[in-house]
């Protein structure tokens, strides 16, 4: 039987904290500014996702960015929110959160939607993450992302493991932006039968989502913003919602902030990956003819 699911994906525009060839680096205040306007945004859109009855929800990466020096980590610290879940049972270890926490709490809970967020978040070190927030808006896991890019392998500390949940729609796993770029984590997430992967990004191009949703027979959608500096170019895409055989279900425009919907069952693509998985029978020795 058909079980569709609403997706939402929040292609947000950019704002001057992006701006990296003209932004101050030396004026703090106006980066916090800049960033807290930037969270509310992100709320705004991610809520009214919500109220036009998305199931699932996902943003784009680091949505809390504050764009921090590597030189310089130590002025940044108090705008990294400090995770306030036990990071293993990810039960509250904080009576009160940030703005950001307790507004994705609300809004997952108020309109019973999974939201997987991409953030910015410190505990013994900063890790770049998503959190999955359940329909009762609780967390359902916490995602770092494992395949840094340039300067992140200076600022934060890289995760090791892949993360999924299961749903009523299907099995949800998360990877975030650079990790798309190397097909051994989408392939992990689909030898554990995942059915569609979230990609919170900020650099979506189109030629790995395909890749990754044909090679691996499932469902791949990802959310991109818009950079503050124009429209989407080149080898970049707008978001995304990847079909198994690589088609495109859904896209948004290259030009405009916008929330990208698409209703699919995600469970469509077990046929495909089964027959993908099963096609992959020989470890790389045989293969090799080691």
């Amino acid at each position: 039987m058909e079980n569709k699911v609403r997706i939402g994906l929040i292609q947000v525009k950019q704002n001057k904290i992006y701006d990296f060839e003209k932004i101050d680096r030396t004026d703090i205040p106006k980066k916090r500014k800049l960033v807290s306007d930037y969270i509310k945004r992100n709320i705004e859109l991610v809520k009214e996702a919500a109220q036009r009855g998305c199931n699932v929800i996902v943003t784009t990466e680091a949505i809390n960015f504050c764009r921090p020096e590597c030189s310089d980590k130590a002025q940044y610290e108090d705008m990294i929110p400090r995770l306030p879940y036990d990071e293993k049972k990810l039960e509250d270890i904080s009576d009160e959160k940030e703005y950001l926490f307790a507004e994705l709490e609300t809004i997952s809970c108020l309109y019973g939607c999974y939201i997987f967020a991409g953030i910015i978040n410190k505990r013994q070190e900063w890790y770049n993450s998503v959190i999955a927030y359940r329909p009762n808006g609780r967390p359902a896991f916490l995602y770092d992302k494992i395949q840094l890019a340039g300067d992140e392998k200076l600022l934060y500390k890289p995760g090791k493991e892949i993360k999924y949940i299961d749903t009523e729609y299907g099995r949800i796993g998360t990877l975030i932006c650079y990790d798309m770029q190397f097909p051994e984590l989408s392939r992990a997430l689909a030898k554990q039968q995942v059915d569609l992967i979230v990609t919170p990004t900020w650099g979506w191009e189109w030629i790995y989502g395909p890749a990754r949703a044909y090679e691996n027979g499932i469902y791949v959608a990802s959310a991109m913003s818009v950079p503050y500096s124009g429209n989407i170019k080149g080898l970049r895409s707008p978001s995304q919602v990847i079909a198994p055989d690589g088609s495109i279900v859904a896209e948004g425009s290259r030009l405009q902030e916008e929330i990208v919907i698409a209703d699919v069952d995600i469970t469509s693509c077990r046929s495909y990956r089964e027959s993908r998985m099963e096609e992959i029978q020989k470890d790389s020795n045989d293969i090799l003819g080691e």
